[in-house]
């Protein structure tokens, strides 16, 4: 479990230091790389972590992501908040900026489980949505 969580641990200490925090776009693939570079490097982290977690430990490794994930989404949710070009009556109370980045942490997670070696349809979404 030490291994998992310094594996997220070292996710987020990369996106936050390389992270632009002014320019939602390139924030969101420089955070689909760092995962992609991990799920390499640690042989499919995404796909595999959740079922070498025994049981007794399954509920504290749960928490520990929860917690890594949301350092990750409230660095997103920063970086597209101070992003100028960003179209930001594009959101409302029923389409929130927490919604969007939820959706879209969720789709970069989903596409390393199915091997994509980019994320070009999610900025294409995003460019042609918020911009």
């Amino acid at each position: 479990m030490a291994v998992v969580e310094s594996i997220w641990q070292e996710i987020f200490l990369d996106y936050q230091n390389e992270c632009l925090n002014n320019y939602f776009l390139e924030d969101v693939e420089l955070l689909f790389e760092k995962m992609k570079i991990c799920n390499q490097k640690y042989l499919f982290f995404f796909s595999l972590h959740p079922m070498t977690i025994n049981n007794s430990k399954k509920i504290h490794s749960q928490l520990m992501m929860a917690q890594y994930v949301q350092k990750i989404k409230d660095m997103m949710l920063y970086s597209l908040n101070h992003d100028q070009k960003i179209r930001h009556q594009f959101f409302h109370d029923q389409y929130t900026k927490e919604k969007l980045i939820d959706s879209f942490f969720s789709h970069i997670i989903s596409s390393l489980l199915h091997k994509e070696d980019h994320c070009e349809l999610l900025i294409y979404i995003l460019k042609n949505a918020i911009y």
